[in-house]
């Protein structure tokens, strides 16, 4: 499966204090109002950590409520007790989801984060959410991850959008600490146009952030 074989390049950042060997059993999946999300993250980390590791997630709902979760984790293959704080924001149709690992957290051991989330868009027609994001994003697979520790703040974020039925020409990635009341950014961190590869836009970046950041994907167009 492609999408997971893409999310286990999100890899190695020898520089920080985690490692994350894979991550597999990636989906995301909506209908009808209804969604699910979960992933499967093995990761080391390269020093003790006490209560900060957070885990983000972006993907295209909005206003969602969680019918059903079920997050485990697994210290050297023993389920190991820890408390799980969710939050959910939106930004510009994106829905920000962040995982807290409220928890201890011991260098050299290996973890296992089975994450598994189900929600239900709350928007009284669905399919206008839909068709808005069809119309921005085409048809789409997006898989947007990227873990910090509050000591060594490192931003790892990859977007994957599959389209069907037209060519992509161009798209990019700006990175703020700050959007105006229109959405636009008006102190750009980052900004890189992203790579296409048969009707795909991929982008792993890598790199310090600041405390508040801002993830905007914009001037998508097609050749056709």
């Amino acid at each position: 499966m492609y999408e997971v074989e893409r999310l286990r390049q999100l890899g190695y950042n020898l520089n920080s204090k985690y490692l994350v060997h894979s991550i597999e059993n990636y989906s995301y999946i909506s209908s009808n109002g209804l969604g699910e999300f979960k992933y499967t993250i093995n990761f080391t980390l390269k020093e003790d950590l006490k209560k900060d590791l957070f885990i983000f997630s972006l993907f295209p709902v909005e206003k969602i409520q969680i019918i059903e979760k079920n997050i485990k984790l697994f210290e050297n293959n023993i389920e190991k007790l820890c408390n799980f704080n969710i939050n959910l924001s939106n930004l510009e149709m994106i829905y920000v989801f962040s995982l807290k690992l409220e928890c201890n957290l011991a260098k050299n051991r290996n973890y296992l984060l089975l994450f598994n989330i189900k929600y239900k868009n709350s928007l009284d027609n669905p399919d206008k959410l839909y068709k808005v994001l069809k119309r921005i994003y085409g048809e789409t697979s997006i898989a947007n991850f990227f873990i910090l520790t509050r000591n060594f703040p490192v931003m790892r974020y990859s977007v994957w959008l599959k389209y069907e039925g037209f060519e992509i020409s161009r798209s990019e990635l700006v990175i703020t600490d700050k959007i105006n009341q229109y959405g636009k950014p008006e102190n750009i961190i980052y900004k890189n146009d992203i790579k296409i590869f048969n009707d795909e836009v991929r982008a792993t970046i890598d790199f310090p952030i600041p405390d508040t950041a801002y993830v905007i994907l914009t001037k998508l167009c097609s050749k056709k």
